[in-house]
């Protein structure tokens, strides 16, 4: 886009931030902020694709676009050095992108490098048609990979992908069209990614990028275009500034002229409903395909607004995309054990000091009610329903408990500490914990269980310390006798010693109450995981007149 010829909008030079490395770079203009972006926070920079002779243009979303499809005679990447010293925290990255229906190969489409270092970020399209981002910072890496079926970007179109950066909230977020649809939790030294050398159309790691060739029967090089984004490119921005949704959506609509797609769709039911489940290594153990097919069915026959997911191990995409909703990782990669899945807007997270064992979000319901939800794993050892209260070594029960409170109980005391400010507003924001706390509850272990429970009665930590701090077990609030409802949750895959109740839903505020809780534990062909996962639908209180009531 050449916005030189909109002589309405004042144009600043930035300072030398960008350097453009030689030919064919020079087809840009390099400009502090750009007409449709008067609304923006100023960029570092913003291409408008002239089309100089060293690059081949056509229409593009609103203007002139960066040809590098089939049809382009000279489909050359473009380079860019971003020399920028400073202390960057917040950085935002936006591309619009069309790439070629016929296409089916992946394809990077932006890339950076440090020089000299392996540190790099990226934005593609898969070979299925969706989009990627990976990163890699020093020893960590950063993946998200949306589903074709939800989010494709190989149809012929114009799409706006968007990624944002903020240090002080620790996230990542990814947007397509002008809705997010991911949120990681993300270090907060992540200044690469306002450095390097930029690509456009291609990416600097790749084994075949700008490979020079000369024949001997010719004295002109060659450089070939291999890897080279088989798509078009328009209105490519930097910003040193975390984008906000608002920001982007309207972005989106001042360019695309068409309308942001609603966030979500509300419940057909009043309430709020929340599924825990663990997952067992992502659903990829009963088959890395079959295995998560079933489960995406098994979750979206809950029709829940929210999923506490545990061992999500690189299917949380998969899943938010199947049930058409966000979430939050909370961690990086296909390594990260939770994710919350939204329905309703994710509106701030919580990073903790153990991501492995907990993270949560506050999410915005209809009628701008907040709730704070946690999605928890606590320590597996020591492990009683493998190995006996004794485990294996003559231990007591009260020996057992001092080893749990070592592990699961000083764990559950720690997340209680870090959330004291949640803790301390449960009386006009709501608070959820959910998740596999890998130990039983004290609720069920009394002396009418003794027989279902080979004798013992257990004072067990984790769910006595939630009671003292004024949670209630929802499941049990529904279901107080555990002699005729048990809600066993472990194991449905493999005999274990004992099985128990270990996954729950806890709850505190007065904004809610538990209505329903069930345990599901089926499907028609295979159940995918050794947990069942846990259902609860709570009420949610009229804000006015606290009476408990539809929103």
């Amino acid at each position: 886009m050449n916005f030189l010829t909109s002589p309405k909008y004042a144009i600043r030079l930035l300072r030398q931030l960008l350097h453009p490395l030689p030919a064919p770079a020079c087809g840009l203009l390099l400009l502090v902020f750009s007409a449709v972006r008067a609304q923006l926070p100023p960029s570092y920079w913003a291409t408008g694709f002239s089309g100089a002779d060293s690059v081949a243009t056509t229409k593009g979303v609103a203007g002139k676009a960066l040809d590098l499809s089939k049809n382009a005679k000279t489909r050359r990447s473009l380079d860019f050095s971003m020399d920028t010293t400073a202390a960057i925290r917040n950085f935002s990255f936006t591309i619009w992108v069309n790439t070629d229906p016929t296409s089916g190969k992946e394809y990077t489409i932006a890339s950076t490098l440090l020089p000299g270092k392996k540190d790099f970020w990226s934005i593609g399209v898969t070979a299925e048609g969706a989009w990627f981002f990976k990163a890699r910072f020093r020893d960590e890496f950063y993946e998200y990979r949306a589903t074709a079926p939800r989010q494709s970007i190989r149809d012929g179109k114009w799409h706006l992908l968007a990624l944002t950066y903020s240090a002080d909230d620790r996230e990542l977020r990814f947007y397509r069209d002008g809705i997010r649809v991911a949120t990681y939790l993300a270090s907060p030294y992540l200044r690469f990614l306002s450095s390097g050398n930029l690509t456009l159309g291609a990416s600097r790691a790749g084994r075949n990028y700008r490979q020079f060739w000369k024949f001997p029967y010719t004295t002109q090089p060659f450089y070939t275009t291999w890897e080279t984004y088989n798509g078009l490119i328009d209105d490519v921005s930097i910003y040193e500034a975390t984008l906000t949704d608002t920001a982007i959506a309207r972005y989106y609509r001042q360019i695309s002229g068409s309308a942001v797609p609603a966030a979500y769709t509300p419940a057909p039911t009043s309430g709020l409903t929340v599924t825990t489940h663990n997952i067992k290594h992502g659903g990829n153990v009963f088959g890395a395909e079959t295995g998560r097919a079933n489960l995406a069915e098994i979750l979206r026959k809950t029709d829940s607004d929210v999923y506490l997911i545990v061992e999500t191990e690189g299917s949380g995409a998969y899943l938010a995309d199947a049930l058409g909703y966000q979430f939050y990782l909370v961690g990086s990669n296909d390594t990260a054990n939770l994710a919350i899945i939204s329905r309703y807007p994710i509106i701030k997270s919580y990073p903790l000091s153990r991501p492995f064992t907990a993270g949560g979000v506050q999410i915005s319901l209809p009628g701008n009610q907040k709730v704070n939800i946690f999605s928890v794993c606590l320590d597996w050892q020591p492990a009683y329903f493998f190995y006996s209260f004794d485990n294996n070594e003559g231990w007591s029960v009260e020996r057992f408990l001092e080893e749990d409170d070592r592990t699961r109980g000083r764990e559950i005391r720690e997340i209680l500490r870090k959330i004291s400010q949640c803790l301390a507003e449960t009386d006009s924001i709501p608070l959820i914990i959910g998740g596999d706390f890998d130990s039983g509850s004290h609720l069920d272990y009394v002396a009418a269980t003794r027989k279902q429970h080979k004798g013992y009665v257990v004072n067990w930590n984790a769910s006595r310390i939630k009671a003292e701090a004024g949670f209630k077990d929802s499941f049990r609030e529904i279901y107080p006798d555990p002699v005729k409802m048990p809600g066993i949750t472990f194991s449905l895959a493999f005999e274990v010693w004992m099985n128990d109740r270990i996954d729950f839903i806890y709850y505190k505020g007065n904004r809610l109450r538990a209505v329903a809780s069930r345990i599901i534990s089926e499907h028609p062909v295979q159940f995918p995981s050794d947990h069942a996962a846990l259902n609860t639908t709570f009420a949610v209180s009229n804000k006015r007149s606290q009476r408990i009531s539809p929103y």
